[in-house]
């Protein structure tokens, strides 16, 4: 998963060394990804790559978790993470 932190004036990102709020959005982000698969939103999507997003925020910080999946047979796969 990507992880990246913006703070109120959206220019500055961070990455690593959370604090106890980064932690607690961080955790609700990884929670709204694991929604997509519970809840089975993928079901009957017609394409064969696609992006999930998990966002939390509290106040003037965010956290966005993100995937990227294809399609292989009738399976979703999470693609190899590059660079």
């Amino acid at each position: 998963m990507n992880m990246k932190y913006v703070d109120e004036s959206n220019e500055e990102t961070k990455y690593g060394n959370e604090d106890e709020t980064e932690c607690e959005i961080r955790k609700i982000s990884e929670e709204a990804l694991a929604q997509i698969v519970e809840k089975k939103y993928l079901t009957g999507i017609r394409t064969t790559k696609l992006v999930e997003c998990g966002i939390a925020f509290q106040g003037k910080r965010a956290c966005v978790l993100s995937r990227v999946l294809r399609k292989e047979s009738d399976q979703w796969v999470e693609d190899e993470k590059k660079g």
